[in-house]
């Protein structure tokens, strides 16, 4: 394919660029009119939907939440401390104002999201990479890895019925098929404050260094209100983004030293605008914080990237080699220290999960925190061969992409402190590898052969479009889910069976309790409150392990029967749902149907529904 003048857009790249935005409102609209058979709607689509939508009825419901327990007020300002919950809460604004269906105008909006992020990230690419820019934007766009073609065998094969193989093959599938900040864009286009952060974060990225090449600086002054938006929403991929553009200024050797600290300012003074203000609402709930902070934060998984991203990463080692060739011997030192390092760790990976059986399980939760000290290691020989490499010309723009690509790698992969360092959520870091791994590939096939080039292209964006359709429809969509049966539901919390409507139809006043995501359903289709659920996470002052902990001791049948009974009493709980859906332990069940306090209402498919019978309102 012939390269683009910087001023003209393929009609294949729009074409891609809004099929690919229609994904989400799709899916919604799928959700909310066509269920399988055997199934209702719940009305949330992923995890973190119960979180959205309930900001989306603040306006409504003035700053309730349902995941407030009965020790604190129901409605309160600090449960909404989370910077990006407001933008749903804008959101819901204007579904309440022109009265639209909030869950359907929730998938509208993920769509623009997309479709900014999508534009912004081809905007980007056709500036600092012109040559090249189509091909890549087709492998960010639609490359991915095979598990989505694994995926429809397993299912026709039955195999994914096996729970212990399901259970295997959702590990190394984990970064191609289910969403969250992964490599692939579709994988973060049902959290609109992901891909608005980023398009604001990154269109003024782009802006700056477009007036650094000399465009007018109207364009850095339009980027202004987005880029304080975005890092109002985002403070990390803020950060983030800033520290891309940090790199970018590193490998600038044309700049002087004063237009670099010019060019950062334009970039500092909106982050710190927008930071500022989302730092101290965020302060005004110190559980969130604490949430944050030592929750939910982890390494990168090796397996599941190297599923995805182990093709390309071979196929772009040239492209990174020419880099560290066309580097300044500081940045060198640099690039070469990430190598190293990067070395050194998959061979402890492979010592230590060979060692340990866990090289086909691909069990990684423990990884970073047991080598990621010892890997560092491996940068001083690297370092040492700095001298053995012929220097050539420098290549801006290639360098760039090599120091964002393995700087970012390194960290992402990284629990130094012996696990300390997770608590900054390096996982996050995984959203921004895809796309200098997908540039540098490109200009690495730039110089093949016409045929093997088109092959690896169709190969790539072949696999990737089928884990895309995948992901979207099946894994976090209806299709395939007849009776709200199929693998993962855990992670599918759109549709629930009869059985389980059915016991929600039932449930009136009174606080729930159930497991998630039950929980979260029943907070959204009945306006239940609930002892725990995930939006615990965000709406409610009491730490969320807590929460977490006192729910699964509830339903485990190993729990004595007294401190299940503190529990009920000390939470206020009337009802107990044990999900058909999401089943609980038959043991457990059993368990409940013998406790004297509790009255069994409904027996339903393989779940139940309990009133507690000392309850007083």
């Amino acid at each position: 394919m012939n390269p683009v003048p910087p001023e003209k857009t393929p009609r294949w790249i729009i074409a891609l660029i809004v099929g690919l935005a229609l994904l989400q409102p799709a899916v919604h609209l799928l959700i909310a009119a066509a269920p399988p058979e055997g199934t209702k709607p719940t009305g949330l689509h992923i995890l973190d939907s119960a979180l959205f939508l309930q900001s989306m009825e603040v306006a409504r419901s003035g700053f309730y939440s349902p995941y407030a327990t009965c020790a604190e007020a129901a409605k309160d300002p600090a449960y909404y401390s989370v910077p990006h919950l407001w933008l749903y809460i804008a959101l819901g604004a204007i579904a309440r104002v022109l009265w639209l269906n909030p869950f359907l105008l929730y998938g509208a909006a993920n769509g623009v999201g997309a479709l900014l992020y999508l534009t912004v990230v081809w905007r980007l690419l056709r500036s600092v990479l012109p040559k090249h820019a189509p091909m890549a934007f087709l492998l960010f766009a639609l490359g991915g890895g095979p598990m989505g073609v694994a995926y429809l065998v397993a299912r026709a094969t039955g195999a994914l019925d096996e729970p212990e193989f399901a259970a295997t093959f959702l590990r190394w599938a984990y970064y191609d098929l289910t969403e969250g900040p992964h490599l692939n864009p579709t994988l973060i286009f049902s959290r609109f404050y992901y891909t608005l952060s980023l398009a604001c974060c990154l269109g003024g990225m782009t802006a700056i260094i477009e007036h650094a090449r000399g465009a007018a600086f109207r364009r850095v002054v339009f980027c202004v209100v987005p880029m304080i938006i975005g890092s109002f929403v985002d403070a990390r991929f803020t950060v983030f983004t800033f520290v891309t553009f940090a790199l970018w200024l590193c490998s600038a050797h044309d700049l002087s030293w004063t237009r670099r600290r010019e060019l950062s300012a334009h970039y500092l003074v909106p982050m710190v605008a927008g930071i500022l203000p989302a730092w101290l609402l965020l302060r005004s709930n110190a559980a969130v914080v604490e949430n944050h902070l030592f929750h939910a934060n982890m390494a990168m998984w090796i397996a599941p990237f190297l599923i995805v991203a182990g093709p390309l990463l071979v196929v772009a080692t040239p492209a990174i080699g020419d880099a560290i060739r066309r580097t300044s011997t500081p940045l060198r030192l640099l690039l070469l220290a990430g190598c190293g390092y990067l070395t050194a760790y998959l061979l402890l990976y492979l010592l230590r999960q060979g060692w340990y059986g866990q090289l086909l399980s691909a069990r990684d939760g423990s990884v970073a925190g047991a080598i990621s000290d010892a890997a560092l290691l491996g940068c001083i020989p690297a370092i040492i061969l700095a001298r053995f490499f012929p220097r050539r010309d420098r290549d801006h723009t290639l360098e760039w992409l090599a120091l964002w690509l393995l700087g970012f790698l390194a960290v992402s992969i990284s629990g130094f402190g012996q696990g300390g360092f997770l608590r900054f959520g390096p996982q996050r870091l995984e959203v921004f590898l895809w796309l200098p791994l997908c540039a540098l590939a490109a200009v690495a096939m730039a110089s093949w052969r016409p045929v093997p080039r088109r092959a690896v292209y169709g190969v790539v964006c072949g696999l990737g479009t089928v884990s895309i359709l995948v992901s979207t429809f099946m894994v976090h969509g209806p299709i395939g889910h007849a009776a709200a049966r199929g693998p993962w539901m855990d992670l599918n919390p759109s549709i629930m069976s009869h059985h389980d409507h059915g016991m929600l139809d039932t449930v009136n006043d009174g606080r729930v309790i159930a497991p998630a995501p039950m929980s979260d359903v029943a907070a959204r289709w009945r306006k239940s409150a609930v002892l725990y659920g995930i939006g615990s996470f965000n709406l409610t002052t009491r730490p969320y392990a807590e929460l977490r902990d006192r729910n699964v001791a509830f339903f485990d049948p190993a729990t004595p029967d007294a401190v299940r009974r503190e529990i009920a009493e000390s939470e206020c709980i009337r009802w107990v749902i044990c999900p058909d859906t999401w089943p609980v332990p038959e043991e457990t069940i059993a368990i409940l149907r013998a406790t004297p306090w509790l009255e069994e209402v409904q027996i339903a498919g393989r779940g139940g529904l309990f009133l507690v019978r000392f309850w007083r309102p």
